[in-house]
C-alpha cells in the first residue's frame, strides 16, 4: 500500500463458506496483514488449507464460540502487539473495496479525534443510496467494515465480552461518545453487507424488510439492551431511546413477517427475565 500507515484487518468467523474466500484475497491486497479469529466450533480445514499460502493471514482457532466482543479484544490486541495503527474490523460476510479503505483512512489521518471512521451499509435491496461527498459524525455504528485508530482505542478500552453478541458495537460507540471522541461516516466508502437473512416483504404497496434472525438473537438483544438502558440512563437519553426504538421496530417485524415467532417471544421475554436475575454471558439454550 502506497499509505504510510500500517493496517491490518480482522475479521470475525462463524461457520465461514467457502464462497468468502473471494473477500480475504481481495481485501490481502490492501491491508498489510489479516487477522482471522475463528469462533466456530469446528475448524474449516478446507477453507485454511486455500489460505495457507497468504502469508498476510494469521489464524486463530479457539474450538468453541467465545462471543463477538471476545473475538475482537483478541484480534485487536494481537494487532496493537505487532504495532499496528489501524484496524479494519469486518463480518466473515462483509465486503469492502480498496477505494472505500481509502475514504476510511484519509478521515482519521485528517481528524485526529476521530475513534473510527466507517462506512454507508449497503444491502442485496439496495434500501438506502448513498450520496457521493456526504460525511458527517454519527452516534452509534456497527464495528463490521469500520476502521478503528488504535491509539484512541487503548484509551476507550476494550469490547463488552460480557453482551456476548448484539449491542457490542453499540456499547463502545457510547463509551467512545462519553470520551470525547468523534465517529465519522462516509458514504464515499461504502460495505456490502446483509445482516442476517433480510428479506424483501410487499403489502399493501409498501415494502418491509425483517432481518430474520434466529430466535437465540432476540435472547441477546432483550437482555442486553437492558442492560445498556441502566448503564447509560439518563445521560445517554436519546441515543438508549433510539436503540429501544430500533429494537422494538426489529421484533415488530420479526412477529409480524417472521418464522419462528413464538419462540422469538419467548427468547425476548427470557431475555428479560435472565436480566433481572442479572445473568449475563453467553447462555445455555
Amino acid at each position: 500500500m502506497k499509505n504510510k500507515k500500517k493496517i491490518a484487518a480482522l475479521i470475525i468467523w462463524y461457520n465461514p463458506l467457502i464462497k468468502y474466500l473471494e473477500n480475504i484475497k481481495s481485501l490481502s491486497e490492501n491491508v498489510d496483514k489479516i487477522f482471522i479469529v475463528d469462533n466456530s466450533e469446528e475448524r474449516p480445514i478446507k477453507l485454511i488449507e486455500k489460505l495457507s499460502k497468504d502469508e498476510k493471514i494469521n489464524y486463530h482457532f479457539f474450538g468453541n464460540n467465545r462471543g463477538i466482543g471476545y473475538a475482537l479484544n483478541f484480534g485487536i490486541k494481537k494487532a496493537m502487539n505487532e504495532d499496528f495503527e489501524y484496524i479494519l474490523t469486518l463480518d466473515q460476510d462483509s465486503i469492502i473495496n480498496k477505494l472505500s479503505l481509502n475514504h476510511l483512512i484519509k478521515i482519521l489521518e485528517e481528524n485526529k479525534n476521530c475513534a473510527f471512521s466507517c462506512p454507508f451499509i449497503i444491502n442485496k435491496y439496495f434500501t438506502k443510496k448513498p450520496q457521493v461527498g456526504k460525511q458527517y459524525d454519527v452516534n452509534v455504528a456497527m464495528t463490521s467494515g469500520s476502521l478503528l485508530n488504535l491509539n484512541i482505542h487503548r484509551k476507550i478500552g476494550d469490547f463488552n465480552n460480557d453482551f456476548f453478541i448484539d449491542y457490542v458495537d453499540t456499547d463502545y460507540c457510547l463509551r467512545v461518545k462519553e470520551k470525547g471522541f468523534r465517529i465519522i461516516l462516509t458514504e464515499d466508502a461504502q460495505l456490502f453487507h446483509n445482516e442476517a437473512n433480510i428479506k424483501e416483504i410487499r403489502l399493501f404497496g409498501s415494502k418491509f424488510y425483517p432481518y430474520n434472525h434466529a430466535p437465540f438473537r432476540f435472547y441477546y438483544k432483550t437482555r442486553n439492551l437492558l442492560y445498556m438502558r441502566s448503564k447509560y440512563l439518563p445521560k445517554n437519553y436519546k441515543m438508549i431511546k433510539r436503540e429501544e426504538k430500533v429494537f422494538l421496530k426489529t421484533l415488530l417485524k420479526a412477529l409480524l413477517f417472521e418464522k419462528n415467532r413464538i419462540q422469538k417471544l419467548r427468547m425476548a421475554l427470557k431475555g428479560v427475565n435472565d436480566y433481572r436475575k442479572r445473568i449475563i454471558g453467553r447462555a445455555e439454550f
